[in-house]
């Protein structure tokens, strides 16, 4: 792994904020938020790689208007599994390219203002 990809446990654990999360099934679940997904890297590769970590409860790989791949997808694993799995995860490579995996944050539902 090259050095200028390597993070520590502190920097892998860092929040990003995602839509409200609900647990399925009665597990506890953590959203993993991945980045700089390579645009030819298909949505099966992303489950393939994150499917070794334990079983996959959601997988979302956001696409623009026209079909493509944005660069990033959302993975909800069990707890223990995602944080095994950002540490795993964080600065391996895809087609040349590092991906980056941090938990995600469960972001506050938007409130409608007052007119």
């Amino acid at each position: 792994m090259f050095k200028a990809f390597q993070l520590t446990l502190k920097q892998a654990s860092r929040k990003v904020a995602i839509p409200n999360i609900s647990l399925q099934r009665g597990n506890s679940t953590k959203s993993l938020f991945v980045t700089n997904i390579p645009y030819v890297c298909k949505k099966s590769e992303i489950h393939e790689i994150f499917s070794e970590y334990g079983p996959i409860y959601d997988l979302n790989y956001p696409t623009d208007k026209l079909g493509r791949h944005r660069g990033f997808a959302f993975v909800k694993l069990d707890e223990e599994k995602a944080d095994k799995a950002v540490v795993m995860l964080c600065g391996k490579p895809i087609d040349d390219q590092c991906i980056k995996v941090v938990i995600a944050e469960e972001r506050e539902p938007k409130q409608k203002p007052d007119l």
